[in-house]
């Protein structure tokens, strides 16, 4: 093991382990092992590394396998491989493709992921988009895009847009605006709530506007609420509601006796 001083670049072609890492350029295309922290302005993964502390970069592209024991922080990630965070993950412009797992909370001015995301604590995001998978605590968003399967505890975003695909439960959704869209090639609601095809199951939906398709809900509250086919929903607290011939509708009150 090597304790490294600050260089311009270091490369892992074969087996490397160091103390710590502090550099310019941190590329690995074997594999390497940081018991400590590192600190890098590029962090280039093709191969397998881990890191035992902390990291600190300004760019990290990962192809292969990265993983963080703490924290780290990136202002531009790249994920098309997996990447791996015990602690929190603070970014600002993150793309994942791959795979992304934070068992801490989630930072960043935008997320966009098309593979799989899995967020222990808060995730704290102005934009967020999701295609494929995502997993959730509490989600705290400005927008939230989302096309696929997605779980989590409380969302909160001024705009919740959803098209489900796969089985997707949320606890509690408040935004200004909610959209929940059906696939195009889902079948019938039975076969949705058997797992075969698309659906929200959500325990209460808070907005202004609440448009819902597929969805499964306990309680909706809003100013106006558009029920499209195969929405069913307990009891709906609203002035205004417009229920399809395919939603079921248990109870509708006013919205001033929430």
């Amino acid at each position: 093991m090597s304790d490294t001083a600050r260089e311009d670049r270091i490369s892992v072609a074969g087996s490397r382990s160091f103390d710590s890492v502090d550099c310019e350029t941190f590329d690995v295309s074997g594999k390497g092992t940081v018991s400590g922290d590192a600190r890098a302005d590029e962090v280039d993964v093709s191969g397998k590394a881990t890191v035992g502390g902390d990291l600190d970069s300004q760019d990290v592209d990962t192809t292969g396998k990265l993983e963080v024991g703490g924290d780290a922080a990136a202002d531009e990630l790249s994920v098309s491989g997996k990447f791996d965070v015990g602690g929190n993950l603070d970014g600002h412009d993150i793309d994942a493709s791959g795979k992304l797992e934070v068992a801490g909370s989630l930072v960043a001015a935008a997320v966009s992921t098309s593979g799989k995301v899995e967020v222990g604590g808060l995730t704290d995001v102005t934009e967020l988009t999701i295609g494929g998978a995502g997993s959730f605590g509490d989600v705290n968003v400005g927008s939230f895009v989302g096309a696929g399967k997605v779980t989590a505890d409380e969302f909160a975003a001024e705009r919740f847009e959803l098209t489900v695909d796969g089985r997707s439960r949320v606890d509690a959704i408040e935004a200004s605006e909610v959209v929940v869209r059906d696939t195009d090639d889902s079948g019938s609601f039975l076969q949705r709530l058997l797992g075969s095809d698309g659906v929200l199951d959500v325990g209460t939906v808070e907005g202004e506007t609440v448009e819902l398709e597929a969805t499964r809900a306990d309680t909706v509250v809003a100013d106006s609420v558009v029920l499209g086919p195969d929405a069913e929903v307990e009891t709906v607290y609203a002035d205004d509601v417009d229920a399809h011939g395919d939603a079921t509708v248990g109870e509708t009150r006013d919205r001033a006796a929430y």
